[in-house]
Formats: structure tokens, C-alpha cells, sequence
């Protein structure tokens, strides 16, 4: 499965878990009837998701690196900074925030298996692959941020 590594850009990925959490809870009751409370909850995640996207992308700017996900090998410098200090893959988890905000809205539990398939993809072909470039990048500096800063949260 090599070949899928870097080759499929992750909101696009996002898109297809969050259909794939659709097509799921198709049939099922929600397990939350309050229309108005499954949508407040499903709003204070999409902003929450979006402070951390946002905030990892002004970080990469600042630091005037790549943002683009498929060429990693790209990078001209280690962002540690910011949102950066609490997770190493802000854009990655605002991605599955949103997901998860379309789960909680969907409010039904197999449709959480959408995001179980977008974490397990992108850590294996995307995040695992990125961290082997960084590390041939920044060498001991990026180990030292992997043992401080955690991959996801």
C-alpha cells in the first residue's frame, strides 16, 4: 500500500470519511433527538476546529515553510511554536474535528467509524511518512520535538 502514501490530499480524504459516516448512519435513529442540541454541539466543534486549522496555518506562514501535505520533503523549517507545542498535526486534527462535529450532528454511533478510518489512514499515509522526512530533515531537533508534543493531542 506504498502507493498510497502522500498521494491523496487529506481534505479530500476528510470528505470521503465524513460521506462514508453519512452512508453509515443511514437507517439508525439518532441517539440524540434534539435537533437544536445535536447542532450546538456540532458548531463549538467546527469552531474549535477551526481555531486549531487556522492557527497551524499562520504558523507554517510565519515560518514561511510549506503547507502542502504531499511534499513534506519540501519543509525549510521545524514549526514548534503555537498550536504546534500541544499537537504535532494541528491541520490533521481539525480535519477530524470536522468530522467529528458532522458525526456528533449525525448522532449515530456507527457513524463515528468514518472518523475511526480517516485517523487510521492519515496516520499511516500521511503522518508516518511525514514524520520519516522530517526526521531525515531536522534530525535530532524533530526527535526531541516528538518526545515533547505528542501526534495527535
Amino acid at each position: 500500500m506504498q502507493f498510497l502514501k502522500h498521494k491523496v490530499p487529506p481534505p479530500l480524504v476528510a470528505i470521503i470519511c465524513a460521506f462514508l459516516s453519512w452512508v453509515m448512519s443511514i437507517g439508525s435513529m439518532p441517539i440524540v433527538d434534539a435537533h437544536l442540541t445535536r447542532l450546538a454541539c456540532s458548531l463549538i466543534l467546527l469552531f474549535v476546529a477551526g481555531f486549531i486549522g487556522v492557527s497551524g496555518v499562520v504558523s507554517f506562514n510565519k515560518a514561511k515553510t510549506t503547507i502542502n501535505p504531499l511534499t513534506p520533503t519540501k519543509a525549510s523549517s521545524l514549526v514548534y511554536t503555537g498550536v504546534f507545542q500541544y499537537t504535532r498535526n494541528p491541520m490533521y486534527l481539525c480535519l477530524a474535528l470536522v468530522i467529528l462535529a458532522f458525526c456528533t450532528y449525525l448522532a449515530t454511533p456507527i457513524s463515528i467509524f468514518g472518523l475511526a478510518v480517516f485517523i487510521v489512514y492519515i496516520t499511516e499515509f500521511q503522518i508516518k511518512p511525514e514524520e520519516q522526512a522530517l526526521q531525515s530533515l531536522f534530525k535530532d531537533e524533530y526527535a526531541a520535538y516528538c518526545k515533547q508534543v505528542r501526534r495527535w493531542l
